[in-house]
């Protein structure tokens, strides 16, 4: 037992030094950042009204300029631990330059860390009938939903494309229920 004990110990030493410099080369192994363009931007549907050419009927791109933006990532996700998340933001093209390490990033519209009643208050139609409400579930579907999941491996371009509606927009939850044009 006593040449058992013996023999183990310097086992153990060694195995603590092992993941020691193990631990050390991990910590010395500079992050690299990769760098991303971003670009938000809104298609925006044909809506009527005269006969559309080719190029009409097939909408347009406009970019969102000036739109804030968070970013999240797994560990955000997977924990109820409060965050400081930092706002980025689109330049007035609607195009945002990251500069992020390797991994899975989920990227939100800022207004969608907003309580869900501001969010009620921002976007539920009050005097247009020509509006329809789809309810707060809807809300709170489109609030958790991310605009993007980008898994950056490398630098890259990325882009999110909002699809409007007619008449209304971008505008969550909200659905337009009034004529068209001829």
């Amino acid at each position: 037992m006593n040449r058992l004990f013996l023999l183990i110990i310097p086992l153990l030493f060694a195995a603590c030094a092992v993941q020691k410099v193990a631990s050390s080369a991990e910590a010395s192994t500079p992050v690299v950042n990769y760098t991303i363009k971003l670009l938000w931007q809104v298609h925006t549907p044909y809506c009527g009204g005269a006969y559309p050419s080719p190029e009409q009927a097939m909408g347009w791109n406009s970019p969102l300029g000036n739109l804030e933006f968070m970013i999240l990532t797994d560990d955000h996700l997977d924990s109820n631990k409060e965050y400081d998340l930092q706002v980025y933001g689109t330049d007035g093209y609607g195009i945002a330059n990251l500069s992020l390490p390797k991994g899975t990033y989920y990227i939100y519209r800022a207004e969608k860390f907003e309580s869900i009643e501001a969010l009620e208050k921002k976007y539920h139609p009050t005097t247009d009938a020509q509006l329809v409400w789809s309810g707060i579930e809807c809300l709170k579907q489109w609030q958790s939903t991310p605009d993007l999941q980008l898994i950056v491996t490398g630098d890259m371009e990325a882009t999110i494309t909002e699809n409007a509606q007619c008449f209304q927009g971008t505008t969550p939850c909200v659905n337009y229920v009034g004529p068209y044009p001829p």
